[in-house]
């Protein structure tokens, strides 16, 4: 089952804005008719998880982790036009989807999708994690005007993709389903299903299809859209600055050579401020007690102050009695979680967890308290009183009902 998974647009005034910067560069560059490295995966770069995909395990059916499938996309495709190929699988997507999201791939528990301004800020601070370990931070994200079609082959020529969400019709996944070569158009009285994101590659001719195709990978294929159907379903789009498709000689596949494009975004006019000072934040830590041999979860979260808004996709550290414990990524709502095995003597121990920080945030830390009590030792404990009473009443009392009428009295009062 092929599954969607983008959440509402989310509006975040700190995203930079693509046609704040594009002024300068974009009078010196031509936009061909054709273009695009569809070809480098021109069998799609995988099912990353967004649907059936045995990587994650043997008859795992997919989760909404399409804006995480993106993300590896993207990874993949770079890499392959910097030179330097990479394997991501959708083991390491639902990875890091269940570290967002809380995710539970066995029990298909929390899988309701992302924002994929989350996602972005995920792979900015934290990384795609590939096969091999190694995680693939991107640079910066700037939000594209989706009205304005040259910006979008622009921003596609110029950085090598954008990533897109959509307003997903049902008639689309009728005609992903009819199989062979797919071109999502519009369709009469279709209704919408959900959201989806997805990876556009570039806008080149296929034959017997005229120019202003936009081809994309979704769901381990390279399938087209036109621009009908872009124009009435793409809700949002951005484009990511990365330098992994820099090949050895440091130029991208166009040609535009990285310190060449750095210099132009600096010198732009009519920049805006950086993305506003850091943002304070302070971290939410819950008490917990447990006994001496328990396992227990330590539980924090990270808010921004000012407007109360708990952070998705930040990393945050934990210690006990001053002692590091380890490391938890927040879910969708701000919370970060780390399982915990009690080995302390009963009493009270710190607990402190602190969050480093980032370009938007400001690095803050909380405390509260760890009660460890002993494990109780059941001792039998029998009313002497109740055992003389057994026995004054009858002096022929036969051991066998005198044993039963202790044995209740010790049931009774937790003996054994």
């Amino acid at each position: 089952m092929f599954k969607l998974g983008k959440n509402g647009k989310k509006h975040d005034y700190r995203t930079l804005q693509y046609n704040k910067y594009n002024q300068n560069v974009a009078s010196t560059i031509t936009v061909p008719t054709n273009f695009g490295h569809q070809d480098l995966i021109s069998d799609g770069a995988g099912m990353l998880g967004n649907g059936p995909d045995d990587t994650v395990f043997k008859g795992f059916q997919g989760a909404g982790c399409c804006t995480f499938s993106d993300r590896g996309h993207t990874a993949i495709l770079w890499n392959k036009e910097g030179g330097h190929p990479i394997t991501i699988t959708g083991k390491e997507t639902i990875s890091d989807y269940s570290a967002l999201t809380g995710y539970n791939p066995k029990t298909g528990a929390n899988d309701n999708g992302c924002v994929i301004l989350d996602v972005l800020k995920y792979a900015q601070n934290t990384g795609i994690l590939d096969a091999s370990g190694k995680r693939h931070k991107i640079g910066a994200y700037l939000e594209l005007d989706i009205t304005n079609i040259d910006e979008i082959k622009e921003a596609m020529y110029l950085y090598s993709d954008v990533t897109v969400g959509i307003q997903f019709p049902d008639s689309a996944m009728t005609q992903f389903n009819n199989g062979g070569v797919v071109i999502w158009d519009v369709v009469k009285n279709a209704k919408v299903e959900g959201a989806h994101d997805v990876l556009l590659y570039g806008s080149a001719v296929i034959v017997g299809y005229k120019d202003g195709i936009f081809y994309l990978d979704t769901w381990d294929k390279i399938i087209g859209m036109t621009l009908a159907f872009f124009k009435k379903y793409v809700d949002e789009g951005y484009v990511i600055l990365s330098p992994e498709f820099i090949n050895s000689q440091g130029v991208s596949p166009e040609g535009f050579d990285l310190p060449t494009l750095q210099a132009d975004l600096a010198a732009l006019p009519n920049q805006p401020p950086a993305p506003v000072t850091t943002l304070p934040t302070h971290v939410a830590v819950d008490p917990i007690s447990g006994q001496t041999g328990a396992k227990v979860i330590l539980t924090a979260e990270v808010i921004e102050t000012d407007n109360t808004k708990y952070l998705p996709g930040e990393s945050v550290n934990f210690s006990v009695g001053g002692v590091a414990v380890g490391t938890a990524i927040t879910d969708s709502t701000g919370k970060a979680s780390l399982p915990y095995g009690l080995t302390q003597k009963a009493g009270s121990y710190p607990i402190t967890v602190q969050f480093a920080g980032d370009s938007n945030f400001t690095a803050s830390n909380g405390n509260n308290t760890l009660i460890v009590t002993s494990t109780p030792v059941i001792t039998p404990s029998v009313a002497i009183a109740d055992i003389k009473t057994i026995m004054a009443t009858s002096s022929k009392i036969t051991k066998a009902k005198l044993i039963s009428q202790i044995n209740a009295i010790l049931a009774q009062t937790g003996g054994s």
